[in-house]
C-alpha cells in the first residue's frame, strides 16, 4: 500500500547456509527448505486473494488469516529455486523465475520450467525468466577479476567460470553476453 503497489514479492529456498547461521536459524535440510518454500508461496497468494484465508501445511498454517490492509494490487512473484520440485512451485505461483546462473544452465532450467509447467497446465509463456549476475566493465584484467573473486570469497580457481558466465570484460563483450541470455529467453537481469 505504501509504494503505491510497486512492490515485488520475491522469494527463494534458501540456499546460503551463512544467512541462517547469522540470524541464528538452523539450516534445514534442502526438501524442507524447498516445502517451507512452496507452502509459503502458496499461503501468502491465499492471503491476498480474499478477505481470509485457511492454509494448513506442515510448515505453515493459517486459520482464518487476513491481511490488512491488503495489497493495492497483486505484487508480482518472483522466484529464485533450481530444483525440480522448486520449479514446479514456481510453475504453479510465480510470475517470474530469477535465476543466479550462467547461459547453459539457464537453458537448462527454462527447459525444466517448461516441463514443470506442462505438468501443472500452466502456459510457460506466463512466466518471464530473469537472470543475476555479476558485472565488471573494466577491461577484464587479471588484477581486476582477482579483486572480484576475492570480494566474493571464491576460490581464486573459480576465477576463469566467473569471467566467462559473468558480465566481465569490455562494453562489447558484455553486450555479446547479455545477448545471448536475451536470446535464450531472459526477460530481466539484474545486475
Amino acid at each position: 500500500v505504501m509504494s503505491g503497489g510497486r512492490l515485488i514479492f520475491a522469494l527463494g529456498g534458501g540456499w546460503d547456509e551463512e544467512e541462517f547461521a547469522a540470524f541464528g536459524l538452523a539450516f534445514p535440510s534442502a526438501a524442507e527448505r524447498v516445502g517451507r518454500f512452496g507452502e509459503t508461496l502458496e499461503a501468502v497468494l491465499r492471503l491476498w486473494d480474499g478477505p481470509a484465508a485457511d492454509f494448513d501445511g506442515t510448515w505453515v498454517r493459517l486459520r482464518n488469516a487476513s491481511c490488512s490492509p491488503r495489497p493495492a494490487r497483486r505484487p508480482p512473484v518472483w522466484t529464485g529455486t533450481h530444483g525440480r520440485r522448486g520449479l514446479r512451485y514456481t510453475a504453479r505461483f510465480a510470475d517470474v523465475a530469477n535465476w543466479n546462473t550462467g547461459l547453459a544452465e539457464f537453458r537448462r532450467l527454462s527447459a525444466e520450467l517448461h516441463e514443470a509447467c506442462a505438468e501443472v497446465g500452466r502456459d510457460p509463456g506466463a512466466i518471464s525468466t530473469s537472470v543475476f549476475r555479476l558485472a565488471d566493465l573494466g577491461n577484464g584484467s587479471d588484477g581486476r577479476l582477482r579483486r572480484l573473486v576475492a570480494e566474493l570469497g571464491a576460490p581464486p580457481d573459480a576465477a576463469d567460470t566467473i569471467r566467462a558466465e559473468h558480465f566481465i570484460g569490455s562494453p562489447e563483450q558484455v553486450i555479446l553476453k547479455d545477448q545471448a541470455l536475451a536470446d535464450a529467453g531472459a526477460r530481466h537481469l539484474i545486475i
